[in-house]
């Protein structure tokens, strides 16, 4: 099992959604996906999962095969002080018929419908060196997403 501290980094439309109240960290179904080296992150103009923006497109680099789905997290968003933070479950992906390669995680608030309604949140390399992690059949990747620290505070 391949763990790896989550290090985040927030798409502008978040940071902007969350001025119009668009996200309830208490009832939005959160979810992380896994993305391929062939991704380049964007935080200044994703804000869906599929932008409908051609080749850049979060969900046209999402892994697939090998056992990989999609991950439910939970948030919880507490005040300590005047600190306002986000915990999340840490997701856990398990390689299953061969090897999951990734080298991206996102995470996104699922609308229930289609990833051109899912607004993103975050993302993070899985490993900063930047290379892919391959995890092989049989075995877990998890993304701790660091409780003390929150995935982001403020």
């Amino acid at each position: 099992m391949a763990t790896y501290t989550a290090t985040a980094s927030l798409f502008g439309a978040f940071k902007e959604g969350m001025g119009d109240g668009v996200f309830n960290f208490g009832t939005d179904t959160l979810k992380v996906l896994l993305t391929t080296s062939s991704w380049t992150p964007d935080g200044t103009t994703e804000v869906y999962v599929d932008d409908n923006a051609g080749a850049n497109d979060i969900a046209d680099h999402e892994v697939t095969g090998n056992g990989y789905a999609r991950q439910t997290v939970t948030g919880t968003w507490a005040r300590t002080g005047s600190t306002c933070k986000l915990t999340l479950t840490d997701p856990t992906f398990t390689a299953s018929g061969g090897s999951i390669t990734a080298r991206y995680w996102v995470l996104f608030a699922d609308a229930g419908g289609a990833d051109t309604a899912n607004p993103v949140i975050a993302y993070g390399l899985l490993d900063n060196t930047p290379a892919d992690v391959v995890t092989t059949d049989g075995n877990d990747l998890v993304i701790d997403f660091n409780d003390a620290n929150g995935l982001f505070s403020y």
